[in-house]
């Protein structure tokens, strides 16, 4: 093949005002349409063996696996964690790994990068899952041959091998170290230095969505709220027709927290101030000062057919979506994730 097909132009677009390193910047390439054409058709044969290929830890881009499934196992994790008693504990690490961003600047001469993935590369997705795929493999041959008391020495050794092998570097600065609070402190911070992960008392999020680590409460979704709001104000909605306005609603500010629905049961507060948010931008295009409503939003949220407009309410969204997992698990399906949760909840 013709190796001009592989140039890509590369231009570094900065995530904040003034960066000084290359974690602060954003990568982004064009790829040439041969290029594409010939990635398109690989991905397409990829796609039918992969089933079979990646083993269940694996869920993204995969047909009939989603990244929720891993976000289910995550939150019972944690909560498991957070309810240990006695003298053994357990450990989370949230890795995070380097990106192999090489230069910036203008036009320069060609490079050729030895390492990484080409951001929008049709098959970078699969050839990412395939790579992790190895990462997995590594862990479970080690904690069948060695688990026992030095098993973060057996994680750091895990991590330095699969860097080697694949040639992707973890950041460790950017990873952390979640412990049980049944675990010391003088033990938490051994354990830290041994493996050179920073101790933290939260994880943040996980794939967007927050990881609880305390009962929960309407400011557990703070971020939520804040990026319906960011994408409502973006539209200046009293330019718009109403019509206009119902359908940004339906095909954008009511998928946005879909991707948290589908794992948890977002606080009533929570599902009222999202139904708020639309309902003022569907009457005057301000989400912060309420309008004249000319019509309840009970009568707007019923079906089309019933004279409303058709627009999903949060709360009944939510329970509709957390249904679909409960139909996975009266179905036993197999997935790693209803495995997890029969195991804990379903002994019986």
């Amino acid at each position: 093949m013709e190796t001009k097909i592989l140039r890509t132009f590369l231009v570094l677009i900065l995530k904040i005002t003034a960066a000084d390193n290359m974690t602060q910047v954003r990568p982004i390439r064009l790829l040439n349409t041969s290029y594409k054409i010939f990635s398109k058709i690989i991905v397409h044969r990829l796609c039918s063996v992969l089933q079979r290929l990646i083993g269940p830890y694996q869920n993204s881009f995969l047909k009939g696996r989603s990244t929720s499934n891993n976000i289910l196992i995550v939150q019972e994790a944690v909560h498991s964690m957070m309810n240990l008693k006695g003298r053994k504990g357990t450990v989370i690490a949230k890795i995070d790994l380097q990106k192999a961003y090489d230069n910036n600047g203008e036009i320069t001469e060609s490079l050729s990068p030895e390492q990484g993935l080409r951001q929008g590369d049709l098959l970078s997705p699969y050839l990412f899952i395939l790579v992790m795929k190895r990462l997995s493999h590594i862990i479970m041959e080690k904690v069948d041959r060695e688990a026992d008391s030095n098993q973060m020495q057996y994680m750091k050794g895990c991590l330095d091998e699969f860097s080697r092998a694949a040639g992707v570097e973890v950041n460790l600065l950017k990873s952390k170290l979640f412990i049980s609070p049944n675990i010391s402190s003088s033990t938490a911070q051994y354990l830290s230095e041994l493996c050179g992960i920073p101790l933290t008392d939260n994880l943040g999020t996980y794939l967007g969505v927050p990881i609880i680590h305390k009962r929960v409460n309407a400011g557990t979704y703070d971020s939520l709220i804040e990026k319906v709001m960011k994408r409502l104000a973006g539209w200046k909605g009293r330019v718009l027709t109403m019509a206009g306005r119902k359908t940004l609603i339906q095909s954008v500010t009511n998928a946005i927290p879909i991707h948290m629905m589908k794992t948890s049961v977002l606080p009533v507060s929570v599902c009222r101030k999202l139904d708020r948010l639309n309902c003022n931008f569907l009457w005057g295009g301000d989400i912060v000062n309420a309008h004249n409503h000319l019509v309840s939003w009970e009568k707007v949220c019923q079906s089309k057919k019933t004279g409303g407009l058709g627009i999903r309410k949060a709360r009944l969204m939510n329970i509709a979506l957390l249904a679909k997992n409960s139909w996975k698990l009266l179905t036993r399906q197999e997935n790693l994730w209803c495995k997890v949760f029969e195991g804990k909840y379903l002994k019986k």
